[in-house]
């Protein structure tokens, strides 16, 4: 049976193979999740919210990569140690490329499962010791969530609409006022989106940021 693959790249587009490993297990289950963002809709006076809808949030994909090197895996080298497959796990993953100044982007394929994304969480859990203490398995906890690349995003949002909700990740040179300018022809929109993605400010957020710009009504 064919087995998962973790795919890095180094570009948003997903087309500079950084490099790829298949599991040496495949997995039991993944887990997918959706999750649908509503501004609170409260207003003065009231107990309870009135939550509208906004848009969605990017999709997460969690699966447990285990890792064995008792010996007992076809294909398993003697050299092979769970903190050298850890190792090439987390260069492809977790680690800072200096090329690109970022992390990779991953792609995760197995049978229908095609998914697009970055790391957001790396939880390693060490089972099984040989005599003198190295650990022979482990279970490596991996939680990716969906990107979407600007250009993807632009024609999904279809931004040249005020009265859609867009999602939009940050180019270089982009702030959330000049979107604002270009999305609700009002930069002063500014503070109220980025309440809405929980941002403590619309100054200083880094490029690559994706943002969710609902339907609001321009000032004035």
């Amino acid at each position: 049976m064919e087995k998962m693959k973790i795919i890095a790249y180094g570009d948003e587009k997903f087309s500079k193979k950084i490099g790829e490993m298949t599991v040496q297990i495949s997995p039991l289950d993944y887990q997918g999740k959706k999750e649908v963002k509503y501004d609170p809709g409260k207003q003065q006076g009231q107990n309870k919210q009135s939550p509208v809808f906004v848009g969605y949030k990017n999709e997460e994909l969690s699966v447990d990569v285990q890792i064995d090197c008792t010996g007992v895996i076809e294909g398993t080298k003697d050299s092979d140690t769970v903190k050298k497959k850890i190792g090439e796990l987390e260069k492809l993953v977790y680690k800072y490329n200096g090329d690109e100044h970022q992390s990779n982007f991953i792609e995760i394929a197995w049978g229908t499962l095609l998914f697009k994304g970055r790391l957001k969480q790396m939880k390693t859990t060490y089972g099984l010791f040989a005599p003198d203490g190295q650990p022979l398995r482990a279970k490596v906890s991996l939680l990716f969530t969906e990107f979407v690349n600007r250009e993807e995003a632009d024609k999904e949002a279809n931004r040249q609409s005020p009265d859609m909700s867009h999602v939009v990740t940050l180019g270089a040179g982009d702030t959330i006022a000049s979107l604002c300018a270009r999305i609700y022809g009002d930069s002063y929109l500014a503070d109220e989106v980025a309440r809405i993605n929980g941002l403590d400010g619309f100054r200083n957020i880094n490029p690559g940021t994706v943002l969710l710009f609902p339907h609001l009504m321009k000032n004035g």
